[in-house]
């Protein structure tokens, strides 16, 4: 199990402070809880979290630093055709419409 440090705990609340996203809030009140010292199972039932979920949060966070933890994981392409077949199907339609 790893042994949250102050310092650990100092980032965590300045995570919190500085973040807007309500996604990374629920993640870093989670990190906090298990850092000052609460099992996995009450920072489950505070947060609403699996309680399976909470060590791999703690791993992340011990990986990947705060970073893993507050950032937006969402962002990226999420196109659902290619870019080639987006065209193609640009051109079809403008040969359409000037038809």
């Amino acid at each position: 199990m790893y042994r949250y440090t102050d310092e650990d705990r100092a980032i965590i609340a300045g995570a919190r402070k500085a973040n807007k996203d309500k996604r990374a809030e629920k993640r870093l009140y989670a990190l906090e809880l298990r850092a000052s010292g609460k099992s996995a199972k009450e920072v489950a039932e505070a947060t609403g979290f699996k309680e399976a979920y909470i060590p791999q949060l703690t791993a992340k966070y011990v990986k990947g630093g705060i970073e893993a933890i507050s950032g937006n994981h969402y962002g990226g392409n999420r196109r659902n055709m290619s870019v080639e077949k987006e065209e193609e199907l640009d051109r079809k339609s403008t040969r359409l419409n000037s038809s």
